[in-house]
């Protein structure tokens, strides 16, 4: 059973989820002014002053704030997936029936104990949403940030998302029960 209890190592300590690739992990600086002359471009600043430069957490923020499950933002080389709407945890969960796995986040519980494998077997694949997105893993997988508005020396522990070198679809699904909602991430390696 994977219940709520086992979420403790993804604890967030504000939004926005990021799921990065893990190469480019050491680019994302968070709330620190981006280095080297970098710029990013964001419209939203955690500051409350938009004439502070733009750092990686305000994009990330921007995104977060859009009216979707899910977007796609650069990080050094590469592109990560942002996990949109308030969260207070998330989770990676390993799919065993393909490659990839899953990002839980629950929306609503109560004191009942939901057994999100059991969960996830019951939701046919018809049921998820594809977002048109895609992530790419060149083999070393992707991490699953506790802390988005730190730099990667936080004092939380990112979660490491094991995935074989490929691209990766990104669908969406809530599974909605009287005592327990679950928002649902899904990445599966795509066929070439």
């Amino acid at each position: 059973m994977f219940g709520i209890e086992e979420w403790n190592a993804g604890t967030t300590t504000g939004v926005p989820q990021l799921l990065c690739p893990a190469e480019p992990v050491a680019h994302w600086e968070g709330i620190n002014v981006p280095s080297s002359g970098r710029i990013v471009e964001s419209d939203f600043r955690s500051s409350g002053n938009l004439k502070d430069p733009a750092t990686d957490y305000d994009l990330a923020c921007s995104i977060a704030m859009l009216p979707q499950e899910a977007g796609l933002i650069t990080v050094g080389q590469g592109k990560a997936l942002v996990v949109c709407g308030e969260i207070p945890f998330a989770a990676w969960l390993p799919a065993n029936s393909f490659l990839g796995g899953y990002i839980l986040v629950p929306e609503f519980w109560t004191k009942t104990e939901a057994d999100c494998q059991a969960i996830l077997l019951g939701i046919e694949d018809a049921a998820y949403s594809n977002t048109g997105l895609a992530l790419t893993s060149t083999g070393l997988g992707f991490m699953l940030f506790a802390a988005t508005d730190c730099s990667t020396d936080s004092d939380f522990e990112n979660i490491h998302a094991d995935c074989p070198a490929g691209i990766y679809g990104v669908a969406t699904h809530v599974y909605d029960a009287p005592d327990f909602q679950l928002r649902i991430i899904r990445l599966e390696q795509l066929l070439e």
